[in-house]
């Protein structure tokens, strides 16, 4: 399965009224590099009145999460994630950061603002098409290893590691979409699967 990301982290800017909208667009890996990312922000931004943010991140039973950070119900998170959706981003984190400039901007303003910032943004990012990947740990006899090998390459499975300590244990990687064949066919040769990652 193929999905887009960002490649760079990419940063873009939004006033109205006296406000100031900063917002943050990262590649990341998982839920917790997301959310360490949100807390160097609030860290870094201190004295700003909200950190607002959503995100989006694994395939099978993808994580998604906004935040209004205090913000009425809608108007920010919803929208940042609206602009993730809009580019069709998986694995990525969006924040932005208001500078309150005294004018309520009500919530159409709102709703309009968090979403510009994250536009500005993302039309600074280099946006990439990735395969997404599962790993298979298992064990097997050393008489098969030539054999499974050969035979698992034909499904596009690249070898990351070896052991030939007591039996042999390897893990691979595979294309997603050959999970199934690399599956069957080791169902087929009686090789158990000691576990397998997303």
């Amino acid at each position: 399965m193929a999905y887009h990301t960002i490649h760079n982290e990419v940063t873009g800017e939004y006033k109205e009224k006296g406000s100031r909208f900063l917002a943050y667009v990262k590649h990341i890996e998982n839920e917790q590099e997301a959310e360490e990312y949100i807390t160097q922000l609030r860290k870094l931004h201190h004295k700003a009145r909200h950190v607002c943010y959503a995100y989006k991140t694994g395939f099978q039973n993808p994580v998604i999460r906004i935040n209004d950070d205090g913000e009425p119900v809608h108007t920010a998170g919803q929208p940042i994630l609206n602009h993730l959706s809009k580019y069709q981003l998986t694995q990525v984190v969006a924040a932005v950061v208001r500078y309150f400039g005294g004018i309520l901007l009500g919530k159409g303003g709102l709703i309009r603002a968090y979403g510009q910032a994250v536009e500005n943004a993302l039309v600074n990012a280099k946006i990439i098409e990735c395969k997404h990947f599962v790993f298979f740990t298992f064990q097997t006899g050393f008489e098969k290893y030539a054999i499974l090998q050969e035979k698992l390459r034909q499904f596009g499975a690249e070898f990351t590691s070896t052991d030939f300590s007591d039996t042999c244990s390897f893990t691979i990687r595979a294309a997603e979409e050959n999970a199934g064949k690399i599956k069957a066919f080791l169902s087929e040769n009686k090789i158990n699967i000691i576990e397998k990652q997303p």
